[in-house]
């Protein structure tokens, strides 16, 4: 029992004297502590670097990072793939053991660096105008960056950018920070697959009205077909100044061609409308729209 209070003493005493020396315990960083810093370095410098131009910088995201390694490393990461499948047989090889060793060493002695390649949405303010870029950011092991890598810029409003992050990162836009579940895959690939086959004008208008029915889709927070059809049918034919008075679909349809393909949804739709004496009036209308949910035409009933 008193060797056992001994060891306490000597175990305090021995950490007075450590830091008395002025000895500290520095945490190793981890792989996310590293990539976590080298965002804000991306943040601070382009911060510095468009404010040294008279110009506004906000960071959106960023999405996946991919790390660029020179030859040497593939070549080990190829050896210890060959030692794992070995060990899932119980065997062991010897001159395996020893090339794995010297691909060690052999990167160890390569002055050819690492690059990271950061993944990033921003945009920039310039005479009150932003314009939104998305770029591949690539820094060296000391986060100094070597590369900007403008992948896409346009403008883009505002309250869309948060959704065209989301895209470029296929990213959840039901419920940030979770899991991308079935739907919204499926919506990315049915909006995505038509959207890179338009260029120029036609994409960009396109691009714009996938965000809205993103953005809208967050907003009654569903991706369910019939949700949205009724939702951008009142946009359509009430604008923003809604009258839920009477309001009702009488009939939803899916129109497909000879070929059993899609090509617009019919929607019989009724709502009251106010008189200018202030009465309301009942209205009737037949809307179509477009498999993408765009307006195509409407019609009397």
């Amino acid at each position: 029992m008193h060797f056992f209070k001994s060891k306490v003493t000597f175990s305090v005493f021995l950490l007075f004297f450590l830091f008395s020396c002025g000895l500290k315990y520095t945490p190793i960083k981890t792989p996310i502590d590293k990539e976590k810093e080298r965002k804000q370095v991306i943040v601070n410098q382009m911060t510095k670097d468009f404010e040294s131009q008279n110009l506004k910088y906000k960071s959106y995201g960023f999405g996946e990072v991919k790390a660029l390694k020179p030859a040497s490393f593939f070549v080990l990461d190829s050896l210890y793939e060959k030692k794992y499948l070995l060990e899932q047989q119980g065997r062991i090889d010897k001159k395996l053991e020893e090339r794995i060793a010297n691909q060690k060493n052999i990167i160890y002695n390569d002055t050819s660096s690492i690059y990271y390649i950061e993944n990033h949405v921003f945009a920039v303010e310039r005479d009150s105008i932003w314009e939104t870029f998305h770029a591949e950011i690539y820094c060296d092991q000391a986060n100094k960056i070597n590369t900007v890598k403008i992948l896409e810029s346009g403008m883009i409003d505002r309250k869309l950018i948060d959704f065209y992050t989301c895209y470029k990162f296929k990213q959840s836009f039901l419920y940030p920070h979770m899991e991308l579940d079935e739907a919204e895959k499926a919506f990315y690939d049915f909006y995505g697959q038509y959207l890179e086959r338009l260029e120029g004008k036609d994409k960009e208008e396109f691009q714009t009205f996938m965000l809205t029915v993103m953005k809208t889709a967050n907003k009654i927070n569903t991706l369910d077909k019939s949700e949205l059809i009724i939702e951008f049918v009142r946009i359509y034919i009430q604008g923003q100044s809604r009258n839920y008075l009477d309001e009702k679909v009488e009939k939803m349809d899916e129109v497909y061609d000879e070929k059993n393909v899609l090509t617009n949804y019919y929607v019989e739709y009724q709502f009251s409308s106010r008189n200018e004496d202030n009465s309301f009036k009942t209205n009737k209308v037949a809307v179509i729209l477009d498999p993408y949910l765009r307006f195509v035409e409407t019609r009397n009933r």
